[in-house]
């Protein structure tokens, strides 16, 4: 366990009996500093630019330790230190006049770091910088300068850029040590994890600068079992999946009820177990630039799938489940935008009209969580279109678009709602599932996320991939986004839940 204890001038930070950490009156604390960012987004991939107008060093004016909570005095405010088992929560209180802050943490030869969220190229972090924030994972520029290689016959299926380079769709700001520790900020602001930094004197820091003073936790275990059962006591625990998920192959198909039930028959011939069908287009398509892609509007298109309401409960009834597909965007050219729209449902821009997001080819709009009866709209929609008409599944697509020039409904400033999104937008999933009563037979999965996802989906995508075995974008790049989920506290041994 953990345990605090002051002695002198010094308080010391003790892991089962060990001290972690320690620090003395008149030593520097942590740096707090006053900065702003510029964001531009564009099809969900954002270029940010920053500047840092001030960064002070707080140095500890005073450490008091009382009733088992620590507080170290400096500058306009302190940071309070208790223990919460088995890991400690840092809250810096007072600091107002700030509106970033560093924390370092020192490290030992040999150290491995993992986690940040799903990164799709590093497992070991060690040496790295990373953007935490949440953003399209492969931005236009990326595929581009890819397909020119593959015409001009340049193939090099190993080739990786520097991991800063790469964005994500779910991004954490969490770590775990090798030395079982681990290190979580509740900030929902942008946050730099700087693996790289060494000082003058030959001390190498583990860094992490939030843009604003948020709390934070350090956390340990005696293994790593442990020491994920701690975190996900912070983050949240995932349902265990429905049984059926287990029972064959959920084929990805498309194209009407009668393509769906072929390729059902193919396999089946070909003597593959299929526990579901999962139809995307299940609400429609539209013919685009780029191909086929789907009409967002959240209701069944009986057009391209007759008697699917039918078809249903007859594959139920042969052990074979249907999956759907929903996002937060809502179709301009359909019904439920107009709806929305009407009622005041949607994300506005700084002019007060519904807010549009280039989405690959056309503009879509969004439905403002942060609006209780656009949370509850959207919630029913799921519930009654989805739920009701026989849907045993579904992947809840994006939550990463969110503009941090846009007006949201709560007042809140979208620079530290953006990285919540997709959190936000698994909540609205799984309540509707829970208030449904289908926990446990319904099985919904999520393509981004942040803090609070491991709460509220049952299931991760580590997509979307290339067809091919580039290290980068294709079918390798799933190995290290599961790997660096995982530490983050997504998909616990069953033994923890």
């Amino acid at each position: 366990m953990v345990s605090l204890a002051k002695k002198g001038d010094t308080l010391y930070l003790y892991h089962d009996e060990k001290c972690v950490f320690s620090l003395a009156q008149g030593e520097y604390a942590f740096y707090l500093g006053v900065g702003s960012s510029d964001y531009k987004m564009s099809h969900g991939s954002f270029k940010i630019s920053e500047t840092l107008e001030q960064r002070v060093r707080v140095r500890a004016k005073r450490i008091t330790l009382e009733g088992g909570i620590a507080k170290v005095f400096g500058n306009t405010g302190y940071m309070q230190i208790e223990c919460e088992n088995n890991r400690f929560k840092f809250t810096p209180v007072g600091f107002r006049r700030y509106n970033t802050m560093l924390v370092r943490i020192p490290t030992v030869p040999g150290e491995s770091v993992y986690g940040g969220g799903e990164n799709f190229t590093e497992f070991n972090l060690r040496g790295k910088r990373l953007n935490v924030w949440v953003a399209e994972h492969i931005n236009g520029l990326q595929i581009g300068k890819k397909l020119a290689k593959q015409v001009v016959g340049i193939k090099n299926s190993t080739r990786k850029q520097d991991l800063s380079k790469y964005e994500t769709y779910y991004a954490q700001p969490t770590f775990i040590s090798s030395r079982k520790y681990y290190f979580h900020s509740l900030t929902t602001a942008r946050c730099v994890f700087d693996f790289t930094y060494t000082s003058r004197k030959g001390e190498v820091w583990n860094l992490i600068r939030t843009d604003e003073p948020a709390p934070f936790y350090i956390g340990f275990g005696e293994d790593f079992e442990q020491l994920l059962a701690n975190l996900t006591e912070v983050v949240g625990r995932q349902p265990e999946l429905p049984d059926w998920v287990y029972d064959g192959m959920i084929l990805g198909v498309q194209g009407g009820t009668q393509t769906m039930l072929q390729k059902l028959r193919t396999a089946r011939e070909a003597g593959i177990p299929v526990s579901g069908l999962w139809i995307q287009d299940w609400e429609g398509r539209r013919v685009t630039a780029v191909g086929k892609q789907l009409f967002w509007n959240w209701e069944w298109d009986s057009t391209l799938y007759p008697g699917l309401d039918k078809e249903i409960p007859r594959l139920n009834a042969e052990g074979v489940k249907v999956l759907g597909y929903i996002n937060p965007f809502l179709a301009v050219e359909k019904p439920l935008y107009k709806e929305a729209s009407a009622k005041g449902y949607c994300v506005k821009n700084k002019a007060g009209e519904d807010y549009y997001v280039t989405i690959t080819t056309f503009p879509a709009a969004m439905v403002d969580l942060t609006n209780p009866d656009a949370y509850e709209w959207i919630k029913n929609i799921i519930k009654k279109n989805m739920i009701d008409f026989g849907l045993s599944g579904w992947m809840a697509d994006f939550g990463e678009y969110l503009p941090t020039d846009c007006v949201l409904h709560s007042g809140e400033d979208p620079k530290l709602v953006h990285n919540t999104w997709p959190a936000r937008w698994a909540q609205v999933n799984r309540e509707a599932v829970e208030e449904s009563g289908k926990l446990g037979e319904i099985m919904f999965f999520t393509r981004a996320g942040y803090s609070d996802t491991p709460r509220y989906s049952t299931m991760m995508w580590c997509g979307d991939n290339h067809v091919d075995f580039s290290a980068d974008f294709g079918l390798p790049s799933v190995i290290p986004a599961m790997l660096c989920l995982s530490c983050c506290g997504f998909g616990p041994p069953l033994s923890l839940t």
